[in-house]
């Protein structure tokens, strides 16, 4: 609603079974409220009756009415596309998403759109807490699109604030907790020291350990290139997956993200050191073309779910704190070391939007504090130059 409008239909379940549709408002400084039994019955009341009395004018408060999402958000997409550049896929990564949000927080018309939807796409997201952050960004930009366009909408959804990231999230590995990450992903087939077994129609439980183990194996191996990726350059886990033979050019060893795998729609490319360009090139293999760059070892390409679920799996056996995008927050804390604090050089890299955005990715580390106590035990910084004279003093 827009203007000096402040009417709100809102949905509350009932114990037994059912809704019942409430309708608040102000008048006077108050809240004033009253219930109906159906969302038709609410909207009439709202329309005709004119709770909305301090509306700039009856004529107006009466052209107040909710909106069907379904119809609105092709021509909210349309909006979006012609302000985003050529070729960009944001327009398209917003219609999905939103599309997506509107299905889980089971809704259908703008008004319904209010702080218990919010909570009931936060139960259905999942634990990754940046991505469903943004999903509640766009869905409150769309909902200020549709108050500019008078039509009926919940007020309150605007002052609903999105989950930050949870702490098991925001943590930086140290050099010896990747070494015993990459030490459980380097394990041996643990199939060749289980005893062999016989089958009889499903197999015998020694047949069908082997083959777990065996599969445990394949996936490791197929993990290690992108985790290993991950952790070098900061990419995004959905980005990793989604990346093409293509975006791979070991001639001059760039990786390219085009701006429709990314998140926020902005392509980035990088080059990259030559331990990150023997992998990439090996993963590539002989295959060309739009083919997928990281392949499970069955031959697909990453799910970005599937990804992270194996990682997740993965730290858990290595004992480690964190999640799998605590490798993105590893990555970016080490960038800004090797960059000597230039933050925009590891943005360009990272594809943050922001400077502040990358600044919530950046740890003290211990390996940086004992870099710090080397350099000035070496009689300098590691930038080469000449130690302060209060230090030469101090010696």
């Amino acid at each position: 609603m827009s203007g000096l409008a402040g009417a709100h239909v809102l949905r509350r379940p009932r114990q037994e079974g059912g809704s019942t549709w409430q309708v608040r408002w102000r008048e006077q400084g108050r809240q004033m409220a009253k219930s109906f039994p159906s969302r038709h019955a609410a909207d009439q009341f709202v329309r005709e009756v004119g709770v909305v009395k301090s509306a700039r004018s009856v004529m107006a408060a009466s052209l107040l009415q909710p909106g069907r999402l379904s119809e609105l958000l092709p021509n909210y997409v349309e909006i979006v596309r012609a302000k985003s550049k050529p070729g960009s896929m944001h327009a398209e990564q917003v219609r999905t998403m939103l599309t997506l949000s509107f299905r889980r927080m089971n809704v259908t018309w703008t008004n319904e759109v209010d702080s218990s939807a919010f909570d009931r796409l936060v139960r259905t997201h999942g634990d990754h807490r940046s991505t469903l952050k943004k999903a509640i960004s766009l869905t409150k930009t769309f909902l200020r699109w549709a108050r500019r366009s008078r039509l009926l909408i919940d007020e309150w959804a605007f002052d609903y604030q999105a989950p930050r990231h949870i702490p098991d999230e925001r943590i930086s590995w140290n050099e010896d907790q990747l070494r015993r990450l990459f030490t459980e992903v380097d394990k041996p087939n643990a199939a060749d020291a289980l005893p062999r077994g016989e089958g009889n129609g499903r197999g015998s439980p020694q047949i069908i350990a082997r083959m777990r183990a065996s599969k445990d194996h394949h996936v490791r191996a197929a993990l290690r290139p992108i985790l290993f990726f991950l952790i070098r350059w900061a990419p995004r886990p959905i980005e990793a997956s989604r990346l093409s033979v293509a975006d791979w050019d070991p001639s001059t060893r760039t990786i390219s993200f085009p701006g429709k795998i990314t998140k926020n729609g902005r392509p980035r490319s990088f080059v990259v050191d030559r331990s990150a360009a023997a992998v990439l090139t090996t993963a590539a293999g002989e295959r060309s073309g739009r083919e997928p760059l990281f392949l499970t070892y069955k031959g697909n390409a990453w799910k970005s779910h599937h990804l992270t679920d194996v990682i997740n799996d993965l730290i858990d056996r290595a004992k480690l704190p964190g999640t799998a995008y605590s490798a993105r927050h590893t990555a970016c804390t080490r960038l800004v070391r090797l960059a000597r604090g230039d933050l925009a050089l590891v943005q360009s890299i990272s594809g943050h939007r922001t400077l502040s955005e990358l600044q919530r990715y950046l740890h003290a580390t211990q390996d940086g504090r004992d870099a710090i106590a080397n350099a000035f035990d070496a009689g300098g910084d590691t930038s080469g130059a000449s130690a302060p004279s209060y230090l030469r003093v101090a010696q």
